[in-house]
């Protein structure tokens, strides 16, 4: 039996940062200020069992790929220490638990939370037919401040879709560095990357138009919503780590990717987070 602390592990819950903060500011800038605190705390339970049920489907769908990577194989299903099944009845349960979360919100946000769930179980196979998987994994993340948006007010309005826009291009973009690691892997075992597809060099550019987008719709936001001064504070500075990122890596290099992807970008979406629901309930 697998134990609490495998399933934690199995889905990486404190990955979960690169999805809340997103959530949380769009739920703020959409109320105009601090949302209901019940509407705020539904969304949070929408985003992590959402993505519990991502994660725990991607690692059942992935897990005979991830016994034969190396990189991957301390896993928790190759290793053993949470069975396939444990995983699949960690999905049903999480599903059933964020379409009842969903429903804790309004109409609109039930009657899409199945498509949000489809989009996830999609991405978990998109990755055995097509290189874009990136962009349909950000596509997935950017539901989250989208459908908060929604939560809030009951339609979705330009700034929201620039913001989920950026979330996009943001994640998409340093899924492609990421996926870098795994370009000979990926192509012997005929998994669909950029990487993969195209090469280390053509990647990193790849990323760094990603990137730039992200960063110019981020900034655009204001354009479409008045906000005050401490979003845009926080936009340009989520905007220069994005860039900053970029030098750090330098021509792929692989060490520095694999040791500060996840931490640097973990880190920026959570201060821009901060930031902006701070600044949006002054």
């Amino acid at each position: 039996m697998a134990s609490l602390r495998d399933l934690v592990n199995l889905v990486r819950l404190p990955h979960s940062v690169f999805s809340l903060p997103f959530a949380a500011a769009a739920a703020f800038l959409a109320a105009r200020g601090v949302p209901e605190l019940r509407t705020l705390l539904w969304i949070l339970a929408c985003v992590v069992t959402a993505r519990t049920a991502a994660m725990a489907y991607n690692r059942w769908v992935d897990k005979d790929l991830d016994a034969a990577n190396p990189r991957a194989s301390d896993r928790e299903i190759p290793k053993g220490t949470v069975s396939p099944n444990q995983a699949l009845a960690l999905f049903a349960c999480a599903a059933v638990a964020f379409l009842f979360c969903a429903s804790r919100l309004n109409p609109i946000c039930f009657a899409l939370s199945p498509m949000a769930l489809a989009a996830v179980v999609l991405y978990s196979v998109s990755k055995r037919w097509t290189a874009l998987s990136h962009f349909l994994l950000g596509i997935c993340l950017a539901m989250s401040p989208a459908g908060a948006w929604l939560a809030v007010r009951g339609t979705l309005e330009p700034a929201a879709l620039l913001l989920s826009g950026a979330v996009v291009l943001w994640l998409a973009g340093f899924d492609i560095l990421y996926a870098i690691l795994d370009i000979e892997f990926d192509r012997g075992a005929g998994v669909r990357s950029i990487p993969a597809a195209v090469g280390e060099r053509a990647s990193l550019w790849t990323a760094r138009v990603c990137h730039l987008g992200s960063a110019l719709l981020l900034l655009a936001v204001p354009l479409a919503l008045p906000i005050g001064t401490g979003y845009i504070a926080a936009a340009g500075g989520f905007s220069l780590f994005l860039m900053a990122q970029h030098f750090w890596i330098g021509n792929a290099n692989r060490s520095r990717i694999a040791s500060s992807v996840f931490v640097w970008n973990g880190w920026a979406a959570l201060a821009f987070g901060i930031v902006v629901c701070f600044t949006a309930a002054a």
